[in-house]
């Protein structure tokens, strides 16, 4: 199966709220870091439509960059507090965000002014 057609997939799986077949098509190769037009990731994606149970089952992977941000300089975490309204997810990518910086010794993300 082309890799299009796996970063498709799980796009539908991971907006249609199949967390198993999500996490079965990121094993089988799916890029959850591919970004779109918008330079939006699947991560990007869910946390702006507040779809916290396809947030956790790409948290789960293991594989996401917390650190991409898209053509509008937004991070995901970002997008779950103002777009998703959730609060508790956002606190969660926040961190992830500043635990994978930090690995990669790399700052952290500084608000814009």
């Amino acid at each position: 199966m082309g890799q299009d057609i796996l970063d498709l997939q799980l796009v539908g799986a991971v907006l249609g709220g199949r967390e198993d077949l999500a996490l079965e098509l990121i094993e089988r190769g799916a890029n959850v870091n591919r970004q779109d037009a918008q330079g939006m990731t699947v991560l990007h994606h869910t946390a702006a439509r507040g779809a916290r149970q396809a947030v956790r089952a790409l948290v789960a992977s293991g594989k996401c960059d917390y650190l991409i941000r898209d053509h509008m300089n937004r991070y995901a975490f970002e997008l779950a507090r103002e777009w998703g309204r959730d609060e508790a997810t956002a606190e969660l990518l926040e961190k992830k965000h500043v635990q994978q910086a930090s690995a990669r010794g790399v700052p952290a993300y500084v608000p814009r002014g």
